[in-house]
């Protein structure tokens, strides 16, 4: 979790340098570059990460390729597990494929640093 903690600071520490609109993607794309170093993830797959929980059902034939890679890089830096099901547990859907993402210790705790984060603003 002290990856999470570095992160975190990267993040504060890049986004409150400037408000300035030129270097915010320069900046947004160096904390990506820390999160990728040091969580093994992308904000992408961060973001699928915050709202991850076993009754998480994502709707595959709506996702893109950035979305799948996202939640594959989740599943293999063990952050998450995935199962894909036919329709949905209370039987509606019944014709869509759905991916179920399922946060794994590790996830639920990165994942709770997370939001912790975010409600420290």
């Amino acid at each position: 979790m002290k990856k999470v903690f570095i992160l975190i600071l990267t993040i504060a520490t890049c986004l409150n340098a400037t408000a300035d609109d030129a270097l915010l993607e320069e900046k947004i794309n160096k904390v990506n570059s820390v999160s990728l170093e040091t969580l093994g993830v992308s904000l992408t797959a961060l973001a699928f990460l915050v709202k991850a929980s076993p009754d998480t059902f994502l709707t595959i034939e709506y996702m893109d390729q950035e979305d799948i890679n996202a939640i594959k890089s989740l599943e293999s830096a063990g952050y998450i597990t995935t199962e894909k099901v036919q329709g949905l547990p209370d039987g509606t859907h019944k014709k869509l494929q759905y991916l179920r993402v399922i946060p794994s210790y590790r996830g639920y705790e990165a994942q709770r640093c997370l939001i912790a984060l975010e409600h420290n603003k």
